[in-house]
C-alpha cells in the first residue's frame, strides 16, 4: 500500500512506502530544520503541525517536509537520524540540495 503526502506551502508530492522506517527533515517556520524518525510520515507530520509529541516543532512550527529516506531496519534509520542531527545547518542544506530531485512540484 502506498501513501501520498502533500506538504504545504510548496505543495510537494511524494510517495512513501507504508510501514518502512523513515528518517525525515522538516523545515520549521523560523527556517530551522527538525530531523526525526517514524514508520508513518503522514501521521507524524500531522502531529508536528498540531504540536503533538515534539517540543521543538510546537515552539517553532512545522512548515513542510523537505526530504526523507527509507530504511529496511529501525536500527539503520536511527543511525541515519543520529548522524543527520549532528550536522550543521549548512551541512543539512547541502544534503537537502543533493536530494532535491526526489520531490516534484505540483
Amino acid at each position: 500500500m502506498r501513501h501520498r503526502l502533500i506538504a504545504q506551502p510548496l505543495i510537494l508530492l511524494v510517495e512513501v512506502v507504508y510501514m518502512k522506517h523513515v528518517v525525515y527533515i522538516i523545515e520549521c517556520t523560523n527556517g530551522s530544520y527538525y530531523t526525526g524518525y517514524t514508520t508513518d510520515v503522514e501521521r507524524r507530520f500531522q502531529e508536528h503541525q498540531q504540536g503533538i509529541r515534539c517540543k521543538y516543532t510546537r515552539a517553532f512550527g512545522a512548515e513542510k517536509i523537505v526530504s526523507f529516506w527509507t530504511f529496511e531496519t529501525r536500527s539503520d534509520a536511527m543511525c541515519a537520524e543520529y548522524h543527520i542531527k549532528r550536522l550543521t545547518k549548512k551541512e543539512k542544506q547541502e544534503l537537502l540540495f543533493r536530494h532535491a530531485h526526489r520531490f516534484m512540484r505540483v
